[in-house]
């Protein structure tokens, strides 16, 4: 038996419905979807305190 894999490539405006498609054609073929969301990754806090030249940095949990 042979495996199959579809790449499914999507970002935030992909409407739900067409996510849902695929995911129902790759179970009635038994084939494995991988999703691959492409999109700008959201931004890190940069608030840091006690940088020493050779330390770590210490970044808050909140």
């Amino acid at each position: 038996m042979q495996h199959r894999t579809i790449l499914f490539v999507l970002d935030s405006k992909t409407p739900d419905a067409e996510v849902s498609a695929a995911a129902d054609a790759a179970r009635q073929d038994e084939t494995n979807l991988v999703c691959l969301l492409i999109g700008h990754a959201p931004a890190l806090p940069i608030y840091a305190y006690g940088v020493p030249p050779y330390g770590g940095m210490n970044i808050p949990d909140n």
